[in-house]
């Protein structure tokens, strides 16, 4: 699959688990540390650490957020995981009101607690909903169980954003969206054995398409 595929760098978190990931699965892949070197590439992951502030902190350190708007307006994909796929969202809550990317409409959310459901959602989960039609999760049973780990939520005000969900205690979970070129995932696809290998593919198949 030779494409032009990206994994932005910016300062958050350890990147080697996705990175070994794009390797088991012998795809070739760039570290994405410059904001220019968005031009060169047309696949782009977006891995988020630690908070939404933070994330969003980093971006605009390294001076990424307008030239990843102009990324995605040229029709670019890209692929959101965790705090990546929050930050999509219009604002977070996670320490003060923060603005995100405003590339989805709606907000990142705490999640609801409870003595039988503590926060963080640590650990496996399954998929209970899948929207019709949504290929991200082509070949990919009902009830599969992807590897979490986050105290915030999405959500989202857009219709017609292809969604899949989890539940946790009282939280309705958006586990997945895909809105257009933009994909994003609340799971860690590259800790979830081999349903998120499946799936790291069908990303890169319906962008290479």
């Amino acid at each position: 699959m030779k494409k032009k595929i990206g994994v932005l760098k910016y300062g958050i978190g350890n990147l080697s688990s996705f990175t070994n990931a794009l390797d088991k699965l012998n795809i070739e892949y760039s570290l994405i540390s410059e904001p220019k070197q968005l031009e060169n590439i047309k696949i782009l992951i977006l891995i988020g650490v630690g908070s939404f502030n933070s994330c969003m902190t980093k971006l605009t350190e390294k001076k990424f957020i307008s030239p990843l708007k102009k990324f995605i307006n040229k029709k670019k994909f890209l692929l959101g995981i965790c705090v990546g796929m929050q930050i999509l969202m219009t604002k977070g809550t996670e320490n003060g009101e923060v603005n995100g990317l405003d590339i989805i409409k709606g907000d990142t959310i705490k999640m609801v607690s409870d003595k039988d459901h503590p926060l963080p959602h640590i650990g496996w989960n399954e998929i209970v909903k899948v929207s019709n039609n949504f290929k991200l999760f082509d070949e990919i049973k009902l009830r599969s169980n992807f590897y979490f780990i986050h105290s915030f939520k999405i959500s989202v005000s857009e219709k017609n954003i292809k969604l899949a969900e989890v539940e946790y205690g009282k939280n309705k979970i958006v586990a997945a969206i895909n809105k257009g070129n933009i994909f994003g995932v609340q799971f860690h696809p590259e800790k979830s054995q081999d349903v998120g290998m499946k799936l790291i593919k069908n990303f890169l198949n319906l962008a290479n398409a």
